[in-house]
């Protein structure tokens, strides 16, 4: 059995990189946590931004700290996820009711209403056996508000997948959504034994290269001694069955001439490991113009700044006909395509998700 401390899906919050900070309010009743939270744990993997009370337990109060994210600029509107508890719970009728005073003041506030049972608000009075002016009133509320900005979204059919699929639509459209969109719980990839989630990003470890030194006895030493460690990759694409990594940092120095080298020698050690990596190359421009803000600036490793030649730090990007192009740290291109210098190679790994189920069929 899952423990509801475990299953609670995580919030934009937790994302250790932010591309986005909007996000959507999201309303339930506790009742429906475990409906919810399916959903809302699919929606966090494809990089949905949204906050919920998800540091209350059953019982609490509603509390000031809620007010505070639904009144948030950064609050695009609220995904309401309607069911029998929630048309009944002073909690729910709080937040809607905020969100109805907020629209006359943010017109583009939008409420997102997901049914867990009927297609509209009024035939839920049929599931109350005795109905009291108090539950009447609110569920009139509701079918004001819902006529007011949009009709039930969709009725929920016990998939939380395509519902998670539907709202992320939303997410996008109201731009709540962090800049990429991969799923892997459909995929092979997950049957990678060192591929993990952190803060709902994926990262894979795999390879190894020389990204430390140390020097023996004084700083004058003519040969450090250099460590390898395991070198990390951040997932940042899928595409026609390809999964395309980055590499969290430029990992060495070196002319246009030895790069294809020295990332075709990394290429053959990473298979070696992982049969079913495609390739190891440079970053791609449409990749960096795609994904710019997850990739991020382009940070050395130690080793890597020692094999630096000399004080301006640039790095080796593929353009869109497969030549060399320089970028500094902070990726912006040099417009220069004569330039022949030592410059930073951060490489991209791409896995082919066929390849991984042919390997992990055997």
């Amino acid at each position: 059995m899952i423990m509801e401390k475990e299953f609670k899906p995580k919030t934009f919050l937790d994302r250790k990189i932010q591309s986005n900070r909007n996000y959507f309010f999201i309303s339930y009743s506790h009742a429906d946590s475990s409906l919810v939270y399916e959903i809302l744990n699919e929606l966090y993997d494809k990089g949905a931004n949204f906050w919920y009370d998800s540091e209350l337990s059953p019982g609490d109060i509603w509390n000031e700290k809620v007010k505070e994210k639904l009144c948030d600029t950064r609050c695009c509107g609220i995904i309401w996820f309607i069911s029998s508890s929630s048309l009944n719970s002073d909690a729910v009728y709080k937040e809607i009711q905020i969100y109805d005073k907020l629209k006359n003041e943010m017109p583009k506030l939008a409420l997102i209403p997901v049914s867990f049972k009927w297609t509209r608000i009024l035939d839920y009075l049929k599931d109350f056996n005795d109905t009291t002016d108090e539950l009447f009133e609110k569920i009139n509320f509701y079918n004001t508000v819902t006529k007011k900005s949009c009709l039930i979204f969709e009725k929920y059919n016990n998939d939380s997948i395509e519902t998670a699929n539907n709202l992320y639509k939303e997410f996008q459209k109201n731009r709540a959504a962090q800049n990429y969109n991969i799923e892997l719980r459909d995929s092979s990839l997950h049957e990678i034994d060192n591929l993990y989630n952190r803060a709902g990003e994926f990262y894979l470890d795999v390879g190894t290269y020389e990204t430390n030194i140390v020097f023996e006895n004084s700083n004058n030493s003519k040969d450090p001694k250099i460590n390898k460690q395991i070198i990390t990759w951040k997932l940042i694409d899928f595409e026609d069955n390809l999964y395309y990594f980055v590499a969290t940092n430029c990992i060495d120095f070196a002319t246009a001439k030895i790069v294809d080298t020295k990332l075709k020698q990394l290429q053959n050690q990473i298979i070696n490991d992982l049969s079913c990596v495609e390739k190891v190359g440079l970053i791609t421009e449409k990749l960096l113009t795609k994904y710019s803000k997850i990739i991020g600036y382009n940070n050395t490793t130690e080793y890597a700044n020692y094999k630096r030649l000399q004080p301006l730090q640039l790095f080796w990007f593929e353009n869109q006909f497969g030549a060399k192009v320089l970028y500094n740290i902070k990726n912006i291109k040099i417009d220069r395509e004569d330039l022949d210098i030592n410059a930073g190679i951060r490489p991209v790994l791409v896995i082919n998700a066929l390849k991984v189920k042919r390997e992990y069929d055997k």
